[in-house]
C-alpha cells in the first residue's frame, strides 16, 4: 500500500498542465507519430489546461464576491457550506485506500478495450479522486471495505459507457476527432436523458433553441458577451455592488464568455496531430474499430451555451437553496453550477431552453443529494483529513455524479430505497447507451 501511494502521489505532484503532455508524449511515440508533431501536441495540451483553468478560475473570481453577497442579502442561515470540489477533493485523497482505484480504473479500462466493450481510453487520472471519494464514503456507512471499492470500480465501468456516447457532442464543442470527456459530473447525462427524452416530444421545445437559433429570434441580445454583461451587472447590483462596480463585474463577465471559445480551441490545436495518429493506428491493428482517449472536463469549456445557462441559472439556484425543505446547503463554490449544466448541454445538443428546464428540474434532487451527504463528508473530514469543524457546522459541496452516489451511498446506510435509486440510474444508463447506438446504426445504415 505505501509503495502504491509513493508512487501515485509523485505522478500527481506533476500537476495536469504536465501530467497530460508526458502522456501524449508516450501515447504519440506509441503511435509512431512524427517528433515534430509529438512536441507540439505535448505543448500545446498544457498550454490549452493553463488557458482554460485561467479564464475559468478569473470568472469565478469575478462572480463569487457578488454572489454571495446576493446570498447573504436575503438573510437565511444554511448549516452546510459548500467548499467545492478542492476541499472534498483533499478528503477523498486523505483517505488510505485511495490509491487501490489507480490500478482498479486502469485495469478496468485495459479489459474492457481488450474485450471491445468500450473504446474509450481514460488518461484522466486526477478524477480517479471520484472514485475514490464513493468509495470512501460507502465503506465509512457500510464498514466493508470491498463493498467501497466494487463501487468505485462500478463508477468506472459507466464513465467509460458515458464517454463513448457522449463523443459526438464533445467533438461539436471542441473540435477535435477521438476525444472524450468521461468526467464524474457527466454520469448525470443518463438520468438527463431519460428526462429529455420527454421534452423532446414537444415541438415548441424541439426547436433551434442554442446561440445560432437565438440570433434569428433576439438579435444582439442573444450574443454571448450582451448577456453576459447584462446578467452580471444585474447580480452585481442585487448583491449590493455600487453600480460603478457592477458595470465592471458585467463587462468582466462578458470578457470572460468571449474568451473562454477561444481559449477551448487550442485543445484542437493540440488534438489535432494526435487523433489523425491515433485514427491511424488504430485502423491498422484494429480493423473497423475507433480509438477515443478520455480527457478532463476543460475541454467542454468552449461551449457559450454552457457558460449562458449556468449564468442565467445563478439567481435560480440561490432562490431554491432557500425555499426547498430539507436544504442545508449554501452553494457558494458550486454556484456557478457548471457540474450540473454541463451533463445538460451534452444531453441536448447546446438547446438552450431544454437545458434551462433540466437544470431546474435537477436543482432539487441535487440540492438535498448534496445536504444529505453532509454529513458523511464532514466525517470524512475529521476522521481522515484533520478538519476541525465549529460545532453545527458542517461541509458539503454540489456533488458531481449525484444520482449515482445517492444510491450507493443510501444503500449503504441500511436504507432499501437506494437499491430503487440504483436500478433507476442504471436503467437510464443503458437505456442513453441503447438508444445512442440505434441511432449510429441508423446514421450508419443510411
Amino acid at each position: 500500500m505505501q509503495v502504491l501511494q509513493t508512487i501515485f502521489q509523485a505522478i500527481l505532484d506533476l500537476d495536469a498542465t504536465v501530467f497530460m503532455p508526458i502522456i501524449i508524449l508516450i501515447l504519440g511515440l506509441i503511435m509512431r507519430m512524427k517528433w515534430k508533431d509529438i512536441i507540439h501536441s505535448s505543448l500545446y495540451i498544457g498550454i490549452a489546461f493553463i488557458a482554460v483553468n485561467m479564464v475559468v478560475n478569473y470568472l469565478y473570481e469575478v462572480m463569487s464576491p457578488p454572489l454571495q453577497a446576493f446570498a447573504e442579502n436575503t438573510g437565511k442561515q444554511l448549516t452546510a457550506i459548500d467548499l467545492g470540489w478542492t476541499a472534498v477533493s483533499t478528503v477523498a485523497w486523505s483517505w488510505p485506500y485511495i490509491f487501490l482505484m489507480f490500478p482498479i480504473q486502469i485495469g478496468i479500462n485495459m479489459l474492457l478495450l481488450a474485450i471491445k466493450k468500450t473504446d474509450v481510453l481514460n488518461v484522466d487520472m486526477w478524477n480517479v479522486w471520484q472514485k475514490g471519494f464513493i468509495a470512501a464514503v460507502v465503506y465509512g456507512l457500510s464498514g466493508s471495505l470491498i463493498f467501497g471499492i466494487a463501487v468505485g470500480a462500478i463508477g468506472c465501468v459507466c464513465e467509460l459507457y458515458i464517454g463513448e456516447v457522449i463523443q459526438p457532442e464533445i467533438k461539436k464543442i471542441c473540435g477535435a476527432d477521438n476525444v472524450t470527456c468521461p468526467h464524474w459530473c457527466l454520469l448525470l447525462c443518463a438520468p438527463m436523458y431519460a428526462v429529455d427524452f420527454f421534452l423532446r416530444k414537444i415541438p415548441f421545445l424541439n426547436k433551434n433553441w442554442d446561440l445560432s437559433g437565438l440570433k434569428e429570434k433576439l438579435g444582439i441580445f442573444s450574443e454571448a458577451h450582451i448577456i453576459g454583461f447584462i446578467i452580471g451587472t444585474i447580480v452585481a447590483l442585487v448583491g449590493g455592488t455600487p453600480i460603478t462596480g457592477s458595470i465592471l463585474i458585467g463587462i468582466q463577465l462578458a470578457a470572460c464568455l468571449v474568451l473562454l471559445p477561444r481559449a477551448a480551441k487550442i485543445f484542437m490545436t493540440a488534438l489535432a496531430p494526435f487523433s489523425e495518429a491515433a485514427e491511424a493506428f488504430m485502423r491498422k491493428r484494429f480493423p473497423g474499430r475507433d480509438f477515443i482517449i478520455g480527457l478532463d472536463w476543460p475541454i467542454m469549456a468552449g461551449s457559450q451555451e454552457l457558460w449562458i445557462t449556468c449564468i442565467i441559472l445563478v439567481p435560480v439556484f440561490i432562490g431554491l437553496a432557500l425555499a426547498v425543505p430539507g436544504n442545508i446547503m449554501m452553494p457558494l463554490a458550486g454556484i456557478m453550477c457548471a457540474t450540473l449544466m454541463s451533463p445538460a448541454v451534452l444531453v441536448t445538443g447546446g438547446n438552450i431552453l431544454r437545458c434551462l428546464i433540466l437544470g431546474v428540474i435537477f436543482m432539487v434532487p441535487n440540492l438535498l443529494i448534496s445536504s444529505w451527504f453532509a454529513g458523511p463528508i464532514s466525517d470524512l473530514a475529521v476522521k481522515y483529513a484533520g478538519y476541525e469543524l465549529p460545532a453545527g457546522q458542517l461541509i458539503t459541496r454540489n456533488l458531481e455524479g449525484p444520482i449515482f452516489d445517492f444510491g450507493w451511498a443510501y444503500f449503504a446506510d441500511g436504507h432499501l430505497l437506494g437499491i430503487l435509486v440504483i436500478v433507476f440510474y442504471l436503467g437510464s444508463l443503458f437505456f442513453y447507451v441503447r438508444n445512442y447506438r440505434k441511432e449510429c446504426k441508423a446514421v450508419t445504415a443510411e
